[in-house]
């Protein structure tokens, strides 16, 4: 669009100059709104993948969960005198 109002106002003018200038309007009206949409579909994806990730504990058990409980009796045995 730069480029056509480098030109002057007199190529604007012109029926095809008024139709370029409505449809580079249009275009960019479409854009922005494709960005827009894009943009919120990406945030609300964002939002539920870190609450997911929010969610889950910080640290894991490298055992089975069998093992953990032999592990976990074992150590709570040790504490008792």
């Amino acid at each position: 669009m730069e480029k056509a109002k480098a030109l002057g106002k007199a190529a604007l003018n012109t029926e095809e100059g008024r139709r370029a200038s409505e449809n580079y309007t249009k275009l960019m009206a479409e854009l922005a709104a494709y960005e827009a949409a894009t943009v919120a579909d990406w945030c609300q994806l964002l939002s539920d993948t870190s609450d997911q990730k929010l969610k889950q504990p910080l640290l894991r058990h490298a055992l089975p969960p069998c093992q953990q409980w032999i592990t976990l009796y074992y150590f709570c045995s040790l504490r008792v005198p």
